[in-house]
């Protein structure tokens, strides 16, 4: 009997918030690391990350170490279209607001990135569950679906308990990763399915 999405968010959301607070540090910080030592990540000049929730894994560590090195982004909910923009920030003490959903995101003040920028971004992307095909279940709303749609390269980060064994239902709209990264491995996108993608 296959699982639904629904039942899939209950299930892997409540995996997640049960983690400690020492353990998400822990996952977080290996995390960073398995992202950072991808060869992706590092060719990558502009990067697209997040602002984590309570229980989502914490990216900072490689905004402290890599800013500068490479132009970080963070997503901004447009409210006039519903859309989340990504945009550069600096300084994550003097850049960012409270925004949607509770969640820090830049300022108005700030803009959004170029189209150049946008082209070459690579996207650490947040979810709910995953499975060893990359596929990704999100939250239900579709909005990494848009900006993954037209995007160069995606990692997904996630903690190895959000990894679902069988296949996660996919809709023609879903965006598939092209690797995850968990504090304790990186699951590559099969080769036949990246062939179809490019």
């Amino acid at each position: 009997m296959e699982v639904s999405k629904t039942d899939l968010r209950k299930i892997f959301t409540e995996k997640r918030r049960l983690l400690s607070t020492e353990e998400r540090r822990i996952f977080s910080a290996e995390i960073c690391r398995n992202v950072a030592e991808t060869p992706i990540f590092k060719q990558s000049l502009c990067v697209a990350f997040y602002a984590a929730d309570e229980s989502e894994a914490d990216l900072w560590e490689l905004f402290d170490k890599f800013n500068g090195e490479k132009k970080f982004f963070l997503p901004r909910y447009r409210t006039e279209d519903k859309i989340y923009e990504m945009v550069q920030i600096h300084d994550r003490l003097h850049d960012l607001v409270n925004g949607k959903y509770g969640i820090e995101e830049p300022s108005k003040e700030l803009p959004c990135a170029s189209m150049q920028e946008y082209e070459s971004m690579l996207y650490l992307v947040p979810g709910v569950a995953f499975d060893t095909q990359c596929r990704r279940l999100g939250r239900g709303k579709g909005f990494y679906d848009r900006l993954l749609s037209n995007a160069k390269f995606s990692i997904g980060i996630f903690y190895e308990c959000q990894r679902f064994e069988g296949d996660i239902p996919s809709e023609p709209h879903d965006i598939n990763l092209d690797i995850i990264v968990t504090e304790k491995q990186i699951y590559n996108l099969p080769a036949e399915r990246k062939q179809c993608r490019i």
